[in-house]
């Protein structure tokens, strides 16, 4: 009792961040980059994790620290099997400030990597996962394919990076944010998060694993315009269900109205042996072509997620194209800039030391005045070096026009 007494005073809380050290954590493996940041897979006492941090040019810029904050602070909000857990946010040396997670043994989501029948339940999983994490308060608003990874033991959902995710809560970073391919249209235009963006873009994941015929009219209600779409995530959860079940009920009636007619005929089995033969193959029949309409619809579905994942990557490549060329503009406004600042600094200072009022005639006057035109050059120099905001060829260029600009002004003089 008397030890605990001792104890200095201080917090207490599971708030309360935590001090660890670079000693304890070993075996360092970058495993993914991204625009902003990078994750290291790493071993401690035993484990492995994951460490989330900014590379290096972004390490020291408040903005993207405020990111990864933001991203900490939302994942510790959540408690869930299908959400990557996060540990501490620490300070590890060559890594700088680190979200330590849990380590994710699995793979990115795809129709080639999961069968059909794994589909349905796998998006079941991401609905309910969705819905929780709705409960919340927090939009994920990057939900893509990428981010859902499918776990190697157990094949179950763990949905990853909250990097852009947003609640009501938080008050900074209400940027328009996603990926441009499933990204919703009313995403683009609002700083407002709303649950019905990620609806868009699990419609978006939806189309990509080619759940099937009985799913298309679902799909394309999560696509449509923000105020026809479905309010929340157990609606969609619901119409998936209802959906899944069209195929039994079908094949139910079928059977059915089959054992209708079969029961008819085995009233005068002799005479309709024949009928019923030709029925039954009608019925291989139809289910051979039903196999077949079911392959070319998937195949068609497949041909047209990879026409829109062309087509936005034609999109990307215009888009960085416009910002090389506008890039260009700029440094040319910048290069045209600097070169009439120098000109004009070439004039003023020659006009300054009186350098065209030298007798030609006289030595002394012609040392005098290569002495300004010399110093004028070096100005010239210590204004182009500074010239940062230009490239190292234009800044060349820019050294040799004025060098020329002056030299022409010295010997006009000299020739006279």
């Amino acid at each position: 009792m008397e030890e605990r007494e001792n104890i200095e005073s201080g917090y207490f809380g599971k708030d309360m961040p935590v001090v660890e050290s670079v000693e304890e954590y070993s075996d360092f493996t970058e495993v993914s980059s991204g625009r902003f940041f990078r994750v290291i897979k790493t071993r401690k006492q035993g484990r492995w994790w994951m460490l989330k941090c900014l590379k290096p040019e972004y390490a020291e810029v408040p903005f993207y620290q405020h990111m990864l904050q933001k991203e900490y602070d939302v994942l510790i909000l959540m408690s869930h099997p299908n959400v990557v857990m996060a540990l501490s946010m620490t300070t590890i040396s060559d890594y700088g400030l680190c979200i330590v997670m849990e380590y994710i043994d699995g793979k990115v989501l795809s129709a080639e990597g999961v069968a059909r029948p794994e589909r349905y339940r796998l998006m079941i999983q991401l609905c309910d996962t969705l819905d929780y994490i709705h409960s919340l308060q927090i939009v994920h608003r990057d939900l893509k394919p990428q981010n859902i990874l499918v776990s190697n033991n157990g094949h179950n959902i763990k949905l990853i990076d909250f990097g852009l995710s947003d609640t009501d809560s938080h008050a900074e970073l209400k940027q328009p944010a996603g990926t441009v391919a499933y990204i919703s249209p009313e995403q683009l235009a609002s700083n407002r998060p709303d649950v019905r963006n990620d609806i868009y873009s699990l419609g978006r994941v939806m189309q990509e694993m080619a759940m099937g015929w009985q799913y298309k009219w679902i799909i394309r209600r999560m696509l449509a315009p923000i105020d026809s779409r479905y309010a929340n995530v157990s609606n969609v959860k619901r119409s998936l269900q209802r959906a899944h079940r069209i195929p039994y009920i079908l094949s139910l009636i079928a059977v059915f109205a089959l054992a209708i007619v079969v029961g008819q005929l085995m009233k005068g089995k002799q005479m309709y042996t024949p009928q019923i033969d030709g029925l039954n193959v009608n019925v291989e029949l139809l289910k051979a072509r039903a196999d077949s309409l079911q392959d070319k619809l998937d195949a068609t579905t497949a041909e047209c997620s990879q026409l829109h994942r062309e087509l936005n990557q034609s999109a990307q490549e215009i888009s960085r194209l416009q910002q090389q060329n506008d890039a260009h503009d700029k440094e040319e406004l910048a290069y045209d800039k600097m070169l009439k600042t120098g000109k004009q600094l070439i004039d003023k200072r020659l006009k300054d030391t009186n350098f065209y009022s030298y007798n030609n005639d006289n030595d002394n006057g012609n040392v005098i005045r290569y002495r300004i035109y010399t110093d004028v050059c070096n100005e010239v120099q210590e204004l182009v070096k500074k010239s940062t905001q230009i490239s190292q060829a234009m800044r060349t260029n820019l050294s040799t026009e004025l060098t020329k600009y002056i030299s022409n002004k010295y010997m006009e003089i000299v020739n006279n």
